[in-house]
């Protein structure tokens, strides 16, 4: 029997059989009496034993619900549920937010090459507007901004002129780029915000060999006015596709997409069916790393089977993907993989970091992947970190000298864990770093006003710094990379240099 197959309703003679089926196996299926308690609940389709009486059926697929009543007498009864169309960046087949020239447009582009950069692999990505009743489309190509780099930083595609654009009603761009296996930075330039540059936003793309990564993107605004609608890059949607090729009708595809919007709202929506066919062979790749990530979401995982994914996933792509040995790390040791490069997926990333705890060297020095943890962007299914202008793009990102605001905030974040709330510090009302400013002061200065913050500083940053000086044993640096989300050796960069900043404060302060 499987976990979907409930007899949940209170006991009692002449229960009747009541059997639900959805054509999605992602679909959520609810069964409320009549006092609205749960009486069973199913993912893909639904057996449960009730007593007669009416019932409401609530079913969600993606973000999308539906709901019927359904009256139960004496006989079985067998409801088969419409498909919903939900909202999808994807123009698929029978989806809410999609044309037919869309769907036309990134199956027939997905074949050709647009960009030859490479063999062996390929990246696909189709942007696009969407607009409901009376709303106006952009005017422009929805890949504007967006570039495809290497993974040292190095330009390879302008995606939007490079590619192919319908710039009628509401318009679509396409530009498929063959390249080699590996890593790469698809980058978007933001547009100017009241006459200020906001940077740019980068997330990786990971193409394996024999494989087409296609990325799709709708629109979103990062600014205040109409012409500041670019790709959505944390609402964009992810396939994979062996060899050339998009097609709106697979139903993979449909499945993927309901995966990622079951990871990006954290609803466990791998049915009994999905995890039989996981527990096969994984067909595409990418819905075993999502189904992979969703299984984790169980109160008990399948360990078993989560293994048995992982492994098939490292045979089906066959070369190391970030991903996949990100979701290695939940039942192996650390072996000699170290990450080069971040994961696609934010979920990979924070079981990266939270390896690091125990194992600092995870994380390459100088990668790209040591670089990005004090620039996330967003809190969306993709890892996506922002780069401002002063940061210089490459694998040799500098950092500007001095107090950066990371420091600032990694400080604060501290001083809220580690100095108890009953110990006032005395401070001065303004200090160069934030967290001193927010400390307890019990202002009672009567000696001239430098000489008060001189003497108030002094013991604050004495204090700060012992701190400080504590957390930098292995133990407390253990729990505040799993508390705080910064990988080991970064951690410890930013604690080390805050104690030498502070001592050099107080050097500082001596001499005055």
């Amino acid at each position: 029997m499987s976990p979907s197959d409930q007899n949940t309703a209170s006991d009692g003679l002449n229960k009747v059989s009541l059997q639900i089926e959805a054509p999605d196996l992602e679909t959520e299926i609810f069964v409320i009496d009549g006092k609205f308690r749960l009486q069973a609940r199913g993912i893909g389709r639904l057996r449960a034993e009730l007593q007669p009486g009416i019932y409401k059926v609530k079913c969600r697929t993606g973000a999308v619900t539906d709901e019927q009543f359904v009256m139960l007498r004496d006989e079985p009864k067998v409801i088969h549920l419409a498909r919903l169309s939900f909202s999808s960046p994807v123009p698929l087949n029978d989806t809410s937010k999609t044309h037919e020239y869309h769907m036309a447009a990134a199956e027939r582009e997905s074949a050709r090459v647009h960009l030859k950069a490479g063999d062996g692999s390929w990246i696909f990505v189709f942007a696009r507007d969407w607009t409901g009743a009376g709303a106006t489309p952009i005017s422009w190509n929805p890949a504007a901004g967006l570039t495809l780099e290497d993974e040292s930083g190095k330009k390879i595609a302008d995606l939007s002129a490079d590619g192919v654009a319908n710039l009628s009603a509401d318009p679509c761009s396409a530009c498929n780029v063959q390249v080699n296996p590996g890593t790469y930075r698809l980058k978007l330039e933001l547009p100017m915000l009241k006459g200020e540059t906001q940077g740019s936003l980068e997330q990786v793309i990971t193409a394996s060999p024999g494989w087409q990564t296609q990325i799709f993107f709708l629109q979103r605004a990062y600014g205040p006015e109409p012409t500041d609608r670019r790709a959505d890059l944390g609402g964009a949607a992810a396939l994979l596709s062996n060899g050339l090729g998009f097609d709106p009708k697979r139903a993979d595809f449909r499945q993927i997409e309901l995966a990622r919007l079951g990871l990006a709202n954290r609803r466990q929506v791998v049915s009994q069916d999905v995890r039989q066919m996981l527990a096969m062979k994984v067909e595409n790749p990418m819905l075993g790393i999502l189904g992979a990530h969703l299984l984790l979401l169980d109160s008990e995982p399948d360990e078993s089977l989560f293994k048995i994914v992982v492994q098939s996933l490292r045979n089906i792509l066959g070369q190391r993907h970030p991903d996949v040995e990100a979701l290695a790390l939940h039942f192996e040791q650390p072996g000699r993989y170290a990450f080069q490069s971040p994961p696609m997926l934010r979920k990979s990333w924070s079981m990266i970091v939270n390896a690091t705890a125990d194992q600092p060297d995870l994380i390459a020095p100088g990668s790209l992947a040591n670089q990005i943890w004090d620039r996330l962007w967003g809190a969306d299914t993709w890892l996506i970190w922002r780069v401002p202008d002063e940061v210089a793009t490459g694998m040799g990102t500098s950092r500007s000298a001095g107090t950066t605001e990371s420091d600032v905030r990694t400080v604060e974040a501290l001083m809220q864990t580690l100095i108890p709330a009953s110990a006032p510090i005395n401070k001065p009302a303004k200090s160069p770093f934030a967290a001193v400013t927010n400390m307890q002061f019990d202002p009672k200065p009567k000696a001239p006003a430098a000489e008060v913050a001189a003497a108030q500083l002094s013991p604050a940053l004495e204090d700060m710094a012992a701190h400080l000086q504590s957390v930098l044993d292995d133990k407390r640096i253990k729990t505040l990379v799993r508390s705080l989300g910064i990988p080991h050796s970064n951690l410890k960069e930013v604690l080390t240099n805050l104690a030498a900043k502070m001592g050099a404060s107080l050097r500082e302060l001596d001499r005055k």
